[in-house]
């Protein structure tokens, strides 16, 4: 039991237990009911899921819009976009992120623990058809 408490990433033992398991562990349960552990986790991971959806949908919004003016600025013989004008979308863009932390996620993400995938929010950025309907 005491090397499976010191090799772990995070330890949670009871305050029943020995002395020396308490000392090496992360975290001491005052209380033995796992009901607390298990809302705690699963808050966690709510956490987690809602951040992770925020930084994708921003990444995507943020790439959307500089390839936009990016393209637009080759293809046209004026400026299509002035900084006040993008300031403004992404003023209104984020205030309608303002109620994803309230969101539900899916039950995947309560089932097991999550890791970021940088890789998907890349691919995501560069889905360009975001972009395309900016152009058009």
């Amino acid at each position: 039991m005491f090397n499976a408490v010191a090799i772990a990433t995070f330890s949670v033992v009871p305050v029943e237990s020995p002395p020396l398991l308490r000392e090496k562990a992360d975290a001491v349960l005052q209380s033995t009911h796992q009901n607390l552990l298990h809302q705690a986790v699963l808050a966690a991971r709510t956490a987690h899921g809602n951040m992770t959806k925020y930084l994708y949908i921003t990444a995507s919004s943020n790439f959307g819009n500089a390839f936009s003016v990016l393209i637009a600025s080759i293809l046209l013989p004026f400026l299509p976009m002035r900084a006040v004008q993008l300031l403004a979308q992404n003023l209104l863009y984020d205030i309608s992120q303002f109620f994803l932390p309230w969101d539900r996620v899916d039950d995947s993400v309560h089932s097991k623990p999550q890791i970021g995938r940088p890789k998907h929010c890349a691919a995501l950025c560069l889905y360009l058809d975001h972009s395309v309907r900016h152009l058009t």
